[in-house]
């Protein structure tokens, strides 16, 4: 397996999985932005949020939860529309001022994150959780299947990963994969602050299954001897083809293995240093005699390593091989082959250029070579045959009839001067 070749491939893998955390990042800044002016813009009554309450028949159901009843006895049926918001409201907050404030401005969100939501395949929630300790989510859910009406947002691992002390740049923030209480499975979590006039107000937050972000060539690289890999800035092992996270029954229990199961190579390895870093290639020795080597790049955007490893031998082999490859073609006198100089071995590069550049020379003369035998070969054909294509004259004929031969033409000159003299003789 080629250096340069891994290397590529590390590269376009992590690009790759930048590109859908990115697109991750978007729709956060985007709710963020929208959430602001809202807050900001709207004229909030209390009649009007009184009215709101009584159109939607909000009332406590039997777990506890202030919620809308029509809608969340069509949820149970089976019927509830595809753009419905719930919300994760105990009935001892119900007349929290800023809960129903907030609330009431975010009611209308429904059909707006439908369409983050399909824009994100990998996306399971999307949900915002208020400084009032109230919350809606998306899709739809039933709260009590989930949290308790007392549940303490302020305590939940997205909200602790941007609050203002953990999160004092007000970035987004992705948090460990984790076990998703509303039963989707393992999941990741990425989640942005809500500011308004400088003051914490709320987070949002979207979850997201590990798998659905991973793509599959990250865990299925394209040769047999090259195991591709994540591993987090904490040391932990995101993803490999191997070793897989573990679960605890106990909902919301998982445990990941460190990155020092992968050999003393990889316990050594200070990740803040690799991050720092960026990209690179390693050297390592699993065991005496191997020759292994290991390609990373790091993705700031979410504080994981991509990396790589392979066999510096079979990097070797091919190297000769292709060098071999090369030779046979030149003897054979095909001077347009060239060593892909894309992924070699260090040692070789040296005299794969130097080939490349014989094998150009070559091919530049050969050209020019038979340019020149092409241009001689059509000097010779006219010398040979000047007159090819054209009819021939006589040289003494001046520029009379060609078709009639010399000793005609002498005899047609006689018979013209014949008939001048009888024509002179008959007028006398």
């Amino acid at each position: 397996m080629k250096t340069s070749f891994v290397a590529t491939h590390v590269r376009s893998a992590a690009k790759a999985l930048a590109y859908e955390v990115n697109r991750y990042h978007d729709a956060l800044h985007e709710l963020q932005r929208l959430t602001i002016f809202l807050l900001e813009n709207t004229t909030v009554a209390p009649k009007d949020i009184d009215n709101w309450l009584e159109k939607e028949r909000f009332g406590e159901d039997e777990s506890g939860f202030w919620l809308g009843i029509p809608l969340y006895e069509k949820f149970r049926s089976g019927k509830a529309p595809d753009d419905a918001i719930s919300h994760a409201w105990s009935a001892a907050l119900k007349d929290d001022t800023g809960a129903r404030e907030r609330l009431y401005v975010l009611r209308g969100f429904g059909s707006h994150l439908k369409r983050i939501r399909e824009r994100l395949p990998g996306a399971i929630w999307i949900y915002y959780q208020d400084i009032s300790n109230t919350s809606i989510q998306f899709p739809y859910i039933d709260p009590a299947g989930a949290i308790t009406p007392d549940f303490d947002w302020k305590s939940y691992h997205t909200w602790l990963s941007v609050e203002p002390e953990a999160n004092p740049k007000r970035e987004i923030r992705w948090t460990p994969p984790s076990i998703d209480y509303a039963g989707a499975g393992l999941i990741l979590s990425v989640s942005i602050p809500v500011y308004l006039d400088d003051k914490f107000t709320g987070v949002w937050s979207i979850d997201l299954a590990q798998d659905g972000l991973l793509k599959e060539y990250l865990e299925q690289p394209p040769a047999s001897d090259m195991e591709m890999f994540i591993i987090d800035l904490a040391g932990n092992i995101v993803s490999h083809p191997k070793i897989k996270t573990r679960i605890s029954p106990e909902k919301g229990s998982l445990f990941q293995e460190d990155k020092a199961v992968l050999g003393p190579d990889f316990e050594a390895l200070d990740m803040k240093k690799i991050a720092e870093t960026d990209s690179g290639t390693l050297n390592l020795n699993e065991s005496p005699g191997s020759n292994v080597k290991c390609s990373f790049k790091h993705l700031p955007e979410i504080g994981w390593t991509v990396l790589a490893t392979y066999s510096a031998t079979a990097l070797m082999d091919e190297t000769f091989t292709e060098m071999e490859k090369a030779l046979s073609k030149i003897k054979k006198g095909d001077l347009t082959y060239r060593i892909p100089e894309v992924g070699i071995m260090e040692q070789a590069k040296v005299l794969v250029e130097e080939y490349n550049q014989m094998a150009a020379a070559l091919q530049e003369q050969a050209s020019l070579r038979g340019q020149i035998e092409r241009r001689l070969a059509g000097k010779r054909i006219q010398v040979q045959d000047p007159f090819r294509g054209k009819p021939r004259r006589h040289p003494h004929s001046r520029g009379r009839d060609e078709k009639f031969p010399l000793r005609q033409q002498g005899h047609l000159r006689h018979a013209g001067l014949y008939a001048r003299r009888t024509d002179q003789h008959d007028s006398s």
